[in-house]
C-alpha cells in the first residue's frame, strides 16, 4: 500500500487502488485500529467519495459488508458475502469461522429458552454452511445439543462461545467446506467475465 501512497496515481488507476484497499480491509477486518486508519486515508481523498457512488466500485461493496459486521448484523453480513468476488471471499476465509462464532453468541442470547427450539435448516442458511454435516460439526465443537431428526437446536444453557486459540480456529476451519462462500463467488465472477467478453 505504501507504493500507492508514494507514487502519483493516475485517475484511471484509482479504481485499482480502491480494489487493493478493499482486500486490505477484508484481511484485517478484526483490526479496528488498522481499519480506522484505512478509512481515514480513503475518505480524505475527495474523489474517493465520488467513486463510492459508482456501481463498479469494489470498495463500496466491501465497506457495506464491513458495516454489517461492525454493527453486529451477522445475518446481513453473510447475505452480503454472496456479492463478493472470488479473491475477496478468499481474503475472508480465515475470518468466516470467527464471525460465525460471534453470530452464534448473538443468536443464543436472543433465543435462550428451554421451550424454544431453533430450526437447524434456518441456521444452516443464515450461517452460510454448505451442508448439514458442517453445521453439526460446528455445533459439536461447542458441545451444543441438537436434534438431527427434528432439525432443532436449543440454546437454554447460558453460554459464551469463543475459540480458545488460533489452532482451535484452524481445527474448526478444516472441518468445514466453503463452497457457498467462495465457489459461488467464482461462479458469479465467471458470469461477469462472460458478459464482458460476450456482451448480449
Amino acid at each position: 500500500m505504501e507504493y500507492y501512497q508514494l507514487l502519483p496515481i493516475e485517475e484511471n488507476l484509482k479504481h485499482q487502488v480502491d480494489e487493493f484497499k478493499s482486500y486490505q480491509l477484508l484481511l484485517n477486518i478484526h483490526d479496528q485500529a488498522f481499519i480506522q486508519r484505512l478509512l481515514i486515508d480513503f475518505f480524505e481523498e475527495s474523489s474517493s467519495v465520488l467513486r463510492l457512488k459508482e456501481p463498479s466500485c469494489r470498495f463500496q461493496t466491501v465497506f457495506s459488508l464491513y458495516l454489517s459486521w461492525s454493527s453486529g448484523n451477522f445475518y446481513r453480513f453473510f447475505k452480503k458475502c454472496h456479492g463478493l468476488s472470488f479473491l475477496e471471499s478468499c481474503c475472508l476465509l480465515e475470518h468466516f469461522t470467527t464471525i460465525r462464532v460471534h453470530f452464534l453468541d448473538v443468536l443464543s442470547a436472543g433465543f435462550q429458552s428451554k421451550h424454544f427450539k431453533f430450526n437447524l435448516e434456518k441456521m444452516q442458511d443464515w450461517f452460510c454452511f454448505d451442508n448439514e454435516k458442517d453445521l453439526y460439526e460446528f455445533l459439536k465443537h461447542f458441545n451444543l445439543p441438537f436434534d438431527e431428526n427434528n432439525k432443532q437446536v436449543n440454546f437454554q444453557q447460558k453460554k459464551t462461545f469463543q475459540l480458545e486459540s488460533r489452532s482451535d480456529r484452524f481445527d474448526l476451519i478444516r472441518k468445514c467446506t466453503y463452497i457457498k462462500l467462495i465457489e459461488n463467488s467464482r461462479e458469479l465472477e465467471s458470469k461477469n467475465y462472460t458478459q464482458v467478453i460476450l456482451p448480449t
